[in-house]
């Protein structure tokens, strides 16, 4: 009977083993488990690297262009920027990366439409042309300048030509394309999209001060009368503090000197020439420390008739590591030892102490007098002329 109930216990362990080995295995392998999961999270985390490292390159080209008064990029620049990361099908506008992620030209940037597409609005006729259509995408157009669209699927008749845009979706009707706008028979770019202003490097730990670069960028073109100032505040809401400085767009100056403390750079808004405008921009924090330690102490912590040896302390306020070092000769040399030897007995120094944070601000003590310890066996005295024995 024992037997037979062992038995039975074993074919149930065993049962519920394998339940839950499979569940665990599912947990892991399916479609929902672990290892997909993880593996998800490190295609899209390189999927936004990607993104990011092709969007720096392109915007980068597009602020060498505007400085020649050239503001827009074609795809003939875009396209080799992009093909650095693996093989860009054209045709579909997706990027295959030698690493086997896929990304759509739009989770980069907005299609330039007029690069795919021939547009033309003549005798009341709007005709739409790409090859766009045949590989997943839609045209959508309206003639009420955006209150109502509707799909284009071939020519239509539009008695008047105001309000006639055009723009790109894709299959899931998400906009995909930048929007143009037919004025006097031309065909051109509708600008909504806001200038960027970018702050490198955007916030820092810990430093003395720092070399930041603002840069304001426009899909087209800044207007002339832009303000280009920042504020250098104590508050990440308010300009306090500080004053508004001048800056030269993508050129990069020096903030933090002589300041200890948090700051926050505000930089004014910047527009475009369609009116568009960046908005107030404000950066994470950047920490200066400029302040020396504090409260150094300096004593004679041993002496012999050779030799001296220095105890200091000093505070930091910022919580840095203080190193020290110390001079017997009121400052003129310094040596990052505490013990001075091969000194002459009996005799009196001019002793220095430099308390010196991780990031190089320092303190200098003011001098101290140390003196060697006397001899004990006449030699000195005798040297000296003197009978009697002096004690240190």
């Amino acid at each position: 009977m024992r037997k037979g109930i062992s038995l039975v216990a074993l074919v149930i362990t065993i049962v519920v083993l394998v339940i839950l080995t499979g569940t665990v295995m599912i947990a892991t392998l399916g479609q929902n488990g672990i290892l997909t999961n993880a593996q998800v999270t490190v295609n899209e985390y390189n999927k936004k690297a990607i993104i990011a490292d092709i969007n720096v390159k392109i915007q980068t080209e597009r602020l060498k262009r505007s400085i020649n008064g050239i503001y827009t990029i074609p795809m003939s620049v875009i396209i080799p920027i992009i093909e650095e990361q693996g093989t860009f099908n054209n045709n579909i506008l997706k990027l295959t990366t030698t690493q086997g992620v896929e990304i759509w030209l739009y989770e980069i940037m907005e299609i330039p439409l007029e690069e795919y597409a021939t547009i033309t609005y003549e005798n009341s006729i709007l005709t739409v042309q790409t090859e766009l259509i045949n590989n997943g995408y839609r045209v959508q157009y309206t003639t009420d300048a955006g209150s109502s669209w509707g799909l284009y699927t071939q020519a239509v008749t539009i008695q008047e030509e105001t309000g006639i845009q055009v723009r790109l979706i894709n299959e899931t009707g998400e906009i995909v394309s930048n929007t143009l706008k037919i004025t006097n028979g031309y065909v051109e770019e509708v600008d909504s999209n806001n200038p960027v202003i970018t702050i490198y490097p955007n916030g820092i730990g810990l430093a003395k001060n720092i070399q930041v670069t603002i840069t304001a960028l426009d899909d087209n073109e800044l207007a002339n009368n832009n303000t280009y100032e920042y504020y250098l505040s104590t508050s990440s809401t308010t300009q306090t503090g500080g004053s508004w400085t001048t800056y030269t767009n993508g050129t990069a100056f020096t903030i933090g000197t002589n300041l200890t403390g948090t700051y926050y750079l505000h930089v004014k808004p910047i527009y475009d020439v369609a009116g568009n405008t960046s908005g107030n921009v404000v950066s994470q924090s950047f920490y200066f420390d400029n302040q020396a330690p504090t409260a150094l102490n300096v004593s004679v912590s041993q002496k012999t008739t050779t030799s001296l040896v220095i105890s200091a302390s000093a505070t930091d306020n910022n919580g840095q590591t203080v190193t020290y070092k110390y001079s017997k000769d009121n400052g003129e040399t310094w040596q990052e030892s505490n013990t001075f030897d091969n000194l002459t007995a009996g005799t009196t120094y001019s002793v220095q102490v430099k308390a010196i944070d991780t990031l190089g601000n320092e303190y200098t003590s003011n001098s101290i007098t140390a003196t060697t310890v006397y001899p004990t066996d006449g030699t000195y005295y005798a040297s000296k002329g003197v009978n009697s024995p002096r004690l240190a």
